[in-house]
């Protein structure tokens, strides 16, 4: 259940819902090939300055689903208010039209 691992703390949005999609996989394989490549052909001290690049740019990734996440997560909420209080309100004026 997703309340079982928002509280023990296994639910992370950003890992999630793409990991399996193979547009994903495709482009991460190729990440991979190209890093590969790279490595292949650059000095040791330019490998490690592309880690650090590719680190950096998978935190920039994560925190942009993450926002991502909070976001649509809101933007969820806001609409299931706004569809309650339609309910309310159309509720309201059945039981003022039954009444008269």
């Amino acid at each position: 259940m997703i309340l079982d691992a928002i509280s023990n703390g296994d639910f992370r949005p950003e890992q999630m819902g793409f990991m399996d999609d193979e547009k994903y996989q495709d482009a991460m394989q190729e990440i991979r090939r190209c890093r590969a490549t790279l490595m292949e052909n650059i000095d040791k001290e330019d490998s490690l300055f592309l880690d650090e690049l590719l680190d950096e740019a998978k935190h920039a990734e994560s925190a942009a689903c993450s926002r991502s996440f909070q976001y649509g997560f809101a933007a969820g909420l806001v609409l299931m208010q706004e569809a309650q209080a339609l309910v309310r309100e159309q509720s309201v004026t059945e039981v003022c039209i039954k009444t008269k």
